[in-house]
């Protein structure tokens, strides 16, 4: 990642009393609920995302 986009993230999390991880897990989990994953169960039962190898 660009380091001035996670000093700006640091920065912006700071201002919330948040830390960047909390920060950035945040917005991967919003990212993922607008780009949904289909799943698939494997062979094992476990899930596995489609296309994976």
């Amino acid at each position: 990642m660009d380091p001035a986009t996670i000093r700006r993230i640091k920065a912006a999390a700071a201002l919330r009393d948040k830390t960047a991880s909390m920060v950035l897990e945040e917005a991967a989990k919003e990212w993922l609920e607008r780009n949904p994953v289909q799943e698939e169960v494997g062979p094992q039962g476990s899930a596995r995302s489609a296309g994976s190898a």
